[in-house]
C-alpha cells in the first residue's frame, strides 16, 4: 500500500470514529442509538448508518415511549469543517428509509409539563436543504400500550430548507423551513371510545390537501352500541369519496397555534345516523353552533367549504317499535362560510344546502348565525316542492304513529330565533291532504281520534288566490337538544298553524 493510499484510508478510519465518538457524546443520555455500520465517504460528504436502531426514554425511570428503527440513515454533502470546527452543521440531504417509528404517550413522564426540556439540547445550529422520509410506518398507541390509537403506513415525506439551532428548538415548532410534501397510503385513528377514523390515499402538495376515502364510523353495531351507553348517543356512519383542502397554512403565534385554509370542497359525503331512544337522554346543555366554533382550541380560519352529491340519512328507534322511523335527503349540494374563531371581519357563519327530500321532494334550506351576539341569534328560511304525504310514512308511522295521504305543493318558511324561542311565518299550499292517527298496533286507524282531528284540518289549501294557506311559527328552545331539533319544532309548529289556524296571512 502507497503512503498516500494508508494516508488516505487512516482519515477514513479517523472520520469514521470521529463521527461514531461525536454521536457517542453528544446525544443526550435518554437517547439510545445503535447500529450495525457506519460508512463515511470524504470526498461525497456522505456518512450512512445501517440497521438503526433508536429508542427514546423517560429522563426520570428509564421507560422507552418511542422507537425508530430503519435499514438504513443517510447524510449527504456534509460540510466536515462546519461539523467538527465550526457551531453548525450543514448538509445537502438528510435520508431515512423505510423507519418503522411507534410512539406511547402514555408511557412519557414529565417532572413539570410546563417547563418540560426539548427532546434534543442542541448547541449547534443545523442547516438542511432537504430531509426525505421513505415509505414510513408511524405506530402511536394508548393505554399501556395495548391499543392502537393511531396508525399510518406508507408514508413519503419531503421538507426543504430545514432550519434550526439551541433557540429555535425550545420554541413550540422548533424547527423553520421553506416548503414541504407528504403522501401516505392509509391513516386509522381512534377518535374516542366508540368512533373510529379511517383515510385512504392522502396527499399534500403545494398547501393543498387531498384525501381520497374518508371513513368515519361508529365501530359497534347499532345493538351492541346501545348496551353499552348509559345516555344516548347517535350511532354514526360517514363516508367522504374525496376531500380537497387548499391553501393550507399553519404555525405559531407567540404560544397559540393557528391553522388557515382555503377552501374545503366535499365530494359524496354521505352520512347515517342513528338514535335509539329507548335509551336514557342526554340532559347535558347543547351550544348554539355560533357559540361552538369559539371553543376550536386553536386559531381557526376556514375558506368556504362546499358538498356535492350528498346524502342523508337519519333513523330514530322509538320505544316500543319494531322499526324506527326514517327520513333521508338524496342529491345534496350546499356550502358554509364564516368558519373563523379569530379577528377576520366576518360576523356571521352561513349555512345554504338543497336536496331532495325522501328521494323525490326539491328541499332548500339556508340559515346565518351570528357570531358576535351573545344571545345565538340566527335566521332560517327553506322550502319543500311536490312532496307526496305517503313518502315520509317512513317517520310518521313509527316516530308519530300517524299516516298522512295527498301531496304538498309548496311549503315556505321564515323564521328566527335565539338560544330561547324562535318566531316566524309559513305558508303552504296542499291537495287533498288527510292525516289519520293509529292504534298502537301500528297498523288500524284510531277513527276516534282522527275524526275529531279532520275538524281542524282543513283538507285543501282554500287560502289566497294562488292556494296557500299561512301560518304562524313558534317554538321553544330545549337546550338538552340538537340545533336541528330547534329547526324541526320550529317547522313542526308552522305546520300545525297552517292546518288547524284560519290560514290568513297575518298584516
Amino acid at each position: 500500500m502507497s503512503v498516500s493510499g494508508a494516508l488516505l484510508l487512516a482519515t477514513q478510519l479517523w472520520a469514521e470514529h470521529s463521527v461514531a465518538s461525536f454521536l457517542e457524546r453528544k446525544l443526550p443520555k435518554h437517547i439510545y442509538l445503535a447500529y450495525s455500520d457506519i460508512s463515511v465517504n470524504l470526498f461525497s460528504g456522505s456518512i450512512t448508518l445501517s440497521n438503526v436502531d433508536c429508542r427514546i426514554k423517560n429522563r426520570e425511570n428509564d421507560i422507552t415511549y418511542a422507537k425508530i428503527g430503519m435499514p438504513s440513515l443517510q447524510l449527504k454533502q456534509l460540510s466536515y469543517p462546519s461539523f467538527f470546527y465550526r457551531n453548525a452543521i450543514r448538509l445537502e440531504k438528510l435520508h431515512f428509509n423505510e423507519p418503522q417509528i411507534s410512539y406511547n404517550p402514555y408511557a412519557k413522564t414529565t417532572r413539570n409539563k410546563e417547563k418540560s426540556p426539548a427532546i434534543v439540547q442542541l448547541r449547534k445550529t443545523i442547516d438542511i436543504d432537504q430531509i426525505v422520509v421513505h415509505r414510513a410506518t408511524f405506530t402511536m398507541l394508548q393505554e399501556n400500550g395495548d391499543s392502537l390509537l393511531m396508525h399510518s403506513k406508507g408514508i413519503d415525506f419531503s421538507i426543504t430548507g430545514v432550519r434550526t439551532g439551541p433557540k429555535q428548538i425550545r420554541n413550540p415548532l422548533p424547527v423553520v423551513f421553506h416548503s414541504y410534501e407528504m403522501a401516505a397510503e392509509s391513516l386509522f385513528l381512534r377518535l374516542n371510545k366508540t368512533e373510529n377514523l379511517t383515510l385512504g390515499r392522502m396527499e399534500i402538495k403545494n398547501r393543498t390537501l387531498r384525501i381520497d376515502t374518508l371513513r368515519l364510523n361508529t365501530k359497534y353495531s347499532k345493538k351492541a352500541l346501545s348496551k353499552l351507553l348509559t345516555q344516548e348517543r347517535d350511532h354514526i356512519g360517514l363516508n367522504i369519496n374525496k376531500l380537497t383542502v387548499s391553501a393550507i397554512d399553519f404555525g405559531f403565534v407567540r404560544n397559540d397555534f393557528y391553522l388557515h385554509t382555503g377552501d374545503v370542497e366535499l365530494t359524496a359525503p354521505h352520512l347515517y345516523l342513528y338514535r335509539d331512544k329507548k335509551v336514557a337522554d342526554n340532559n347535558r346543555i347543547k351550544k348554539m353552533y355560533s357559540a361552538l366554533i369559539d371553543d376550536v382550541p386553536i386559531i381557526f380560519r376556514c375558506g368556504a367549504v362546499r358538498w356535492k352529491q350528498g346524502y342523508v340519512q337519519y333513523e330514530e328507534q322509538l320505544p316500543g317499535k319494531k322499526a324506527p322511523g326514517r327520513l333521508f335527503f338524496n342529491a345534496i349540494e350546499g356550502g358554509i362560510t364564516g368558519l373563523n374563531n379569530n379577528t377576520v371581519p366576518t360576523d356571521s357563519i352561513v349555512l345554504t344546502t338543497k336536496g331532495a327530500l325522501m328521494g323525490s321532494a326539491p328541499t332548500t334550506f339556508s340559515t346565518t348565525f351570528y357570531k358576535n351576539d351573545d344571545k345565538g341569534t340566527f335566521k332560517a328560511k327553506g322550502s319543500i316542492v311536490s312532496l307526496a304525504a305517503a313518502r315520509i310514512d317512513l317517520f310518521l308511522r313509527p316516530n308519530l304513529n300517524a299516516k298522512a295521504s295527498g301531496s304538498i305543493q309548496n311549503m315556505y318558511f321564515t323564521f328566527g330565533g335565539d338560544r330561547y324561542v324562535s318566531r316566524g311565518t309559513m305558508k303552504m299550499k296542499y291537495t287533498d291532504f288527510k292525516f289519520a292517527l293509529l292504534r298502537e298496533n301500528g297498523r288500524e286507524v284510531n277513527k276516534v281520534l282522527t275524526s275529531l282531528l279532520s275538524i281542524f284540518i282543513d283538507k285543501e289549501s282554500k287560502g289566497d288566490g294562488e292556494g296557500y294557506r299561512y301560518g304562524t311559527i313558534s317554538a321553544e328552545r330545549d337546550a338538552t337538544k340538537s340545533f336541528f331539533n330547534y329547526v324541526w319544532n320550529s317547522i313542526k309548529s308552522g305546520i300545525l298553524s297552517v292546518l288547524t289556524g284560519n290560514g290568513k296571512k297575518e298584516k
